[in-house]
């Protein structure tokens, strides 16, 4: 009975817990994109309106968090001219069930933009799409938070690891879209920098020197014994993983290593120490 109510308390106080970061970072979204002034156009979105469900469909295909994704949101436009000094389309992508635009801003960085809803379907057989079998899956997305990415940051922040942080906005009807206008005019999306080398040599990502994926990584400690993870880093990295399941489906480009100067890796310690300091006192 007691392990009973430990295990309800704890889950209890874990989902109130993100809940309360999901609304700060919406919150910081806002305030970040009012203060900075990149794009002071808007437009109210409903995020999955055909995850409605009425009380019996609830009692037997759950109801998760549709309240959330049946909630109209304020979402600022993309201003693709004005947006790190400018974004290019270069390569649509995407996951078993994201679709993604990879931009190349005019600061020499990369971002993404990957949309909020998901399409499942793609994990299924062909003969199985467009079919019952698709909407139910289709459906379940709503076992999903539409806004647990921009909980992470703050919690990656806090613990000291490097991240991405990704704002929510909608990617306008826009003519330098070019080519993947079609597929991305008026999506509700989550856009971040992408981490990624600097060009001809400067400063990556966080100042990084060099930034390789899980599986370059693992090729590289191969060949090199002076190659080797920062164990404490890597021991934070991995409980954030499991705290908040970023990388559920295993994925290897999940997680990406990134090479520090000395003087960046101090900066990046002492931000994390700041980030912690500031926590604590309020």
């Amino acid at each position: 009975m007691n392990l009973s109510l430990n295990i309800f308390l704890i889950s209890f106080i874990t989902n109130f817990a993100f809940i309360l970061l999901c609304s700060a970072g919406l919150a910081q979204q806002a305030s970040n994109a009012s203060s900075e002034k990149i794009n002071p156009k808007t437009e109210i979105r409903i995020p999955g309106p055909r995850y409605k469900a009425g009380g019996l469909k609830k009692i037997f295909a759950g109801a998760h968090y549709r309240d959330l994704w049946i909630t109209p949101l304020e979402v600022p436009l993309l201003d693709l001219g004005a947006y790190a000094g400018g974004l290019t389309p270069v390569k649509e992508g995407g996951g078993v069930q994201t679709t993604t635009l990879r931009l190349q801003a005019a600061n020499g960085a990369q971002y993404t933009f990957r949309s909020l809803d998901k399409d499942p379907s793609r994990i299924l057989p062909p003969d199985l799409r467009d079919t019952f079998a698709s909407n139910v899956l289709q459906d379940q997305t709503s076992t999903a938070h539409p806004y647990a990415a921009l909980a992470v940051a703050p919690l990656a922040e806090a613990v000291g690891v490097l991240h991405a942080t990704p704002e929510l906005v909608i990617m306008p009807d826009d003519e330098r879209l070019g080519e993947f206008r079609a597929s991305f005019a008026g999506m509700l999306g989550f856009i971040e920098e992408r981490p990624d080398e600097g060009p001809e040599g400067q400063p990556g990502f966080a100042e990084s020197e060099k930034v390789v994926g899980t599986e370059k990584l693992f090729e590289r400690i191969e060949e090199e014994c002076n190659n080797y993870v920062d164990p404490k880093t890597f021991l934070k990295a991995r409980l954030l993983d499991i705290f908040v399941c970023i990388s559920w489906a295993a994925m290897t480009k999940s997680w990406s290593a990134a090479r520090l100067t000395r003087a960046s890796w101090c900066a990046s310690l002492a931000a994390a120490a700041r980030m912690r300091l500031s926590t604590t006192q309020k």
